[in-house]
């Protein structure tokens, strides 16, 4: 692996300040850590690949490992083959230069990353590796300058950064969902999906920018955008959401509704016709606490319809036959 050809130098790699006039590297405080844009290293694919899904498979034989010792955890200091017979491969990857482990990195999730950190001795030394985790943080959280003192590890750094981008990324997506369902406190201004428009949809959609996750689930109030606009009987931002936004049809909410389950519990005849034109299963059951809290049972959309006196959109549902559905596209996952 060491033989095969690379390109170019790390991405972001230490080099020395300029030097003030009169200054000399002896009594200077300018060799400092900078992150320099340099040509990113070229890794043929196949083997990057490779190494992406071996890693990927490390917390599977983690947990495995764990079972067959009998042990809580994996103590730090042991051997690898000792644990992980059957994933020699998987122990290379440290033993590999700085810019090709940022690159397999980057791929893997971050509690991926975590557990990897915590396989043996030798994974554990790559905390130490500064480019790595510079070349990650600069990749990730490129709006986010890096410090030219650290007070703590770069790993530390980079995991707290990430958290609280994930943080910021859900808070965004909750204030979404409740702009496009709410009400202006003081004011008789309801959100789009509530008014059925698309436009006002559409514009608070395009300001998340790359950010937006249309399948995102509340973890406040268990709800995504299309279960949302199925509730309000939104049929034109469904047909957006399903048609130009890539929204799942078929997606359950917290409570173990569809949005095709949502709109027959409301009795929303057109909207139910737009899911169900879209695709949307007719047989699948309520999962979750709605189940047993709302019914004895795990209902269909069609029985949910007939249990609140919607007896229209049961017949409706049950009687459509798909004979022109609306194109999909693919999914953005």
């Amino acid at each position: 692996l060491h033989r095969l050809p690379r390109v170019g130098y790390l991405p972001f790699s230490p080099r020395r300040w300029p030097l003030k006039k009169g200054a000399t590297p002896a009594n200077s405080n300018e060799t400092l850590r900078h992150a320099a844009p340099r040509r990113r290293a070229v890794f043929p694919s196949v083997i990057l690949n490779l190494y992406i899904g071996l890693c990927r498979s490390v917390g599977f034989l983690m947990d495995a490992a764990i079972q067959r010792q009998g042990v809580a955890s994996i103590p730090g200091d042991v051997s690898a083959s000792e644990w992980f017979p059957d994933a020699e491969a998987v122990f290379l990857l440290p033993s590999l230069p700085d810019d090709i482990i940022a690159q397999v990195f980057r791929h893997l999730p971050d509690d991926a990353i975590a557990k990897l950190l915590q396989v043996c001795k030798d994974w554990a030394d790559l905390r130490h590796r500064d480019d790595v985790w510079i070349s990650l943080i600069s990749f990730n959280l490129s709006k986010w300058n890096l410090p030219r003192r650290p007070r703590k590890p770069w790993h530390t750094i980079y995991f707290e950064k990430r958290k609280l981008g994930r943080k910021q990324w859900r808070y965004k997506h909750e204030i979404l969902l409740l702009a496009l369902s709410g009400k202006k406190p003081g004011k008789n201004q309801y959100g789009p999906l509530r008014t059925d428009s698309v436009a006002g949809m559409r514009k608070l959609l395009r300001e998340m920018g790359p950010d937006l996750d249309v399948n995102y689930v509340s973890d406040v109030s268990g709800n995504h955008i299309l279960s949302l606009a199925a509730k309000c009987g939104a049929t034109r931002c469904v047909r957006e959401l399903l048609l130009h936004w890539s929204a799942a049809v078929d997606l359950q909410s917290a409570d173990g509704f569809t949005p095709l389950q949502e709109t027959a519990f409301a009795g929303f005849l057109p909207t139910a016709r737009a899911l169900l034109q879209a695709g949307a299963r007719r047989d699948v059951r309520t999962v979750g606490s709605a189940g047993s809290f709302l019914h004895r049972g795990a209902l269909t959309a069609a029985e949910w319809a007939r249990e609140k006196g919607h007896a229209d959109t049961a017949a409706a549902i049950d009687a459509f036959h798909p004979k022109r559905p609306l194109p999909r596209p693919p999914h953005a996952g």
